[in-house]
């Protein structure tokens, strides 16, 4: 069960942020609807999880840390723009819902690509009116914390077919995913992230399960989780369906050479998916869809944008105008190191959005050089050939993909973040107890560190030559 300590935290950080929502919106309903939902996500966890207090552990304390930020990031947005959330996106998705009868049908709506996250919010609201509740950005908000608590459960649960049952490992998953400023950002403003995340997570958690226990009933499981996931993932994000396929065949690659894998086999798991991804004809007229999009939506987040993504930066400069391969190679170090300069979110007058953007930067910068060893380790193993570590190399290969999917189409920061749990589970990995990978982990960061710098020296020379 989680400690006494931790029940003290989450009870300070739902109290203290549910206290700054109602403050928000001018109501003490968000008091009450706070602890409601957080123990109906306790239920379902408990229910689901049962003796896996890791699993409940990640629940509580992102499902706290997410009301906590939704109510500081509400109250800074009303203070600098007299708004209670300065995101479009949030905006959009908040307009559509009523706040009585008749409520919002899937009829009601324009062609919008995101229909079901509009329904499943309004449901939630249609149950809170029932209840007698305020209506409210708030609803919205805490919801979104319960759907990023229960993605953090599943997170633990997919790294507990990694790891086994490494009880120091799971919780330090659990850590790092409570700490991870993307999952604050999908938490704690209206966006429909948090639901395309939890379908991501629930592909991933039945093909991991498929590497791990190689049987045709859990390659039955994954190819119906798999199809379900596609469908809803239609009506959330429609472009995001082809990488469902694309996870469910690299599963299947896995399975199909279990126990033969060679650098030969090896070399067409990662080949075909990166011709699939950039050559494809389906994949290459979205990736143009994409890009208009990009250029058209543009104009609506430069209020909020930060120095380094104006036309002239070296994002822009180096990364969008270069050919689709050059694109690939320095858009994928982008995400990794975004924004360039790493302050430049953390300004008074900056959305909420982008501030938390800022800090999902940092939390990258300070667990990449663990994950870099950890994608060494995955290699280290294959070239020992233990099948120990084949869900690893599953999650390494996952990750690279889905990053080099959003390098060639959005180059942004959140499309990425839906991936993050990969990034989590293999930077924590690493056992530091070992002399040996203490020592590896001193060359990473030094390696790491030293091109961090010489990213940002390279902006400042650009900035100073612009």
């Amino acid at each position: 069960m989680p400690q006494a300590k931790e029940w003290v935290w989450v009870g300070a950080l739902i109290i203290i942020g549910s206290g700054m929502q109602g403050y928000a919106n001018s109501t003490f309903h968000a008091t009450i609807v706070a602890p409601i939902l957080f123990v109906l996500g306790y239920g379902i966890i408990r229910f689901t999880c049962k003796n896996r207090s890791e699993e409940l552990r990640v629940f509580m304390l992102s499902f706290a840390m997410c009301v906590f930020i939704g109510g500081a990031a509400s109250c800074y947005s009303i203070e600098v723009f007299s708004s209670i959330h300065s995101t479009i996106d949030s905006h959009t998705f908040y307009g559509m819902i009523s706040s009585a009868p008749p409520f919002t049908t899937i009829d009601d709506m324009p062609a919008f690509n995101a229909p079901l996250a509009v329904l499943i919010w309004q449901q939630v609201y249609k149950a809170t009116w029932l209840l007698g509740f305020d209506f409210g950005l708030y609803v919205g908000l805490m919801f979104n914390a319960l759907v990023i608590g229960v993605c953090g459960s599943m997170t633990v649960s997919i790294a507990r077919n990694v790891f086994g049952h490494d009880i120091g490992r799971l919780r330090r998953v659990g850590t790092i995913y409570v700490m991870c400023g993307i999952m604050w950002l999908f938490g704690a403003v209206l966006i429909r992230d948090c639901f395309t995340t939890m379908i991501n997570l629930i592909v991933l958690w039945a093909i991991v399960r498929w590497v791990v226990r190689s049987t045709l009933a859990n390659m039955f499981i994954a190819v119906a989780i798999t199809a379900l996931s596609t469908y809803a993932m239609y009506y959330l994000r429609i472009e995001s369906i082809f990488l469902l396929v694309l996870y469910w065949f690299l599963g299947f690659m896995f399975w199909f050479h279990r126990g033969r894998f060679d650098i030969v086999r090896l070399f067409v798991v990662i080949i075909i998916p990166i011709v699939m991804l950039v050559l494809g004809g389906y994949f290459r007229t979205y990736v143009e869809n994409a890009l208009k999009v990009r250029s058209i939506q543009a104009e609506g987040y430069a209020s909020h944008s930060s120095a380094s993504n104006r036309s002239d930066s070296l994002g822009m400069k180096l990364i969008i105008n270069q050919p689709l391969p050059v694109r690939l190679i320095l858009g994928s170090g982008s995400l990794a190191i975004n924004p360039i300069p790493l302050w430049a979110n953390f300004r008074w007058g900056v959305s909420e959005y982008n501030i938390l953007k800022g800090f999902h930067g940092l939390f990258q910068i300070i667990l990449m050089p663990y994950v870099i060893l950890s994608i060494y380790i995955c290699g280290r193993m294959f070239i020992l050939r233990r099948i120990e570590g084949m869900a690893m190399l599953y999650l390494a290969i996952f990750y690279i993909l889905n990053v080099a999917a959003v390098a060639v189409t959005s180059l942004e920061t959140r499309h990425a973040g839906q991936f993050i749990s990969a990034f989590i589970i293999l930077a924590a990995a690493p056992n530091m107890k070992e002399p040996t990978t203490r020592r590896l982990m001193r060359v990473a960061m030094v390696g790491w560190f030293s091109l961090v710098v010489l990213v940002h020296l390279l902006w400042i020379i650009m900035r100073g030559i612009g």
